[in-house]
């Protein structure tokens, strides 16, 4: 799919991650397509190590003993995607999350969204 490991670097987490700078940086607001793109661009970053070849792949545990970051944000990719934190470890000194905070389609306003995606992601 690609021609080398620069270019998948390039074309999904670069790509991804411009794309959330110019979000951010623009002055559009509404819609959360920040957080989208912000998301997005964690997501690929996250899943990049599941595309290298074999012979360079890493587990989750031995990037994050090179880089404790790589834990959270794994955490975070997992519980946008999932809805809630079930299989993350906690970072010192962190509160596990509580049922509570995990995303509901039921949530009546964005309002209520924004204050869960804020105690989640910020």
């Amino acid at each position: 799919m690609f021609d080398d490991v620069a270019a998948l670097f390039h074309e999904n987490v670069i790509v991804a991650y411009q794309e959330y700078i110019r979000a951010r940086t623009s002055r559009v607001a509404g819609r959360s397509q920040d957080l989208r793109l912000a998301l997005s661009a964690a997501a690929a970053l996250y899943h990049f190590r599941e595309h290298l070849p074999k012979n360079l792949r890493r587990s989750r545990v031995e990037l994050e003993k090179a880089c404790a970051d790589y834990g959270l944000l794994g955490d975070i990719v997992n519980a946008s995607k999932h809805g809630e934190l079930t299989h993350g470890r906690l970072v010192s000194g962190m509160q596990p999350m509580s049922k509570s905070w995990s995303f509901s389609p039921n949530m009546q306003t964005s309002r209520e969204r924004t204050a869960i995606q804020r105690k989640l992601f910020l």
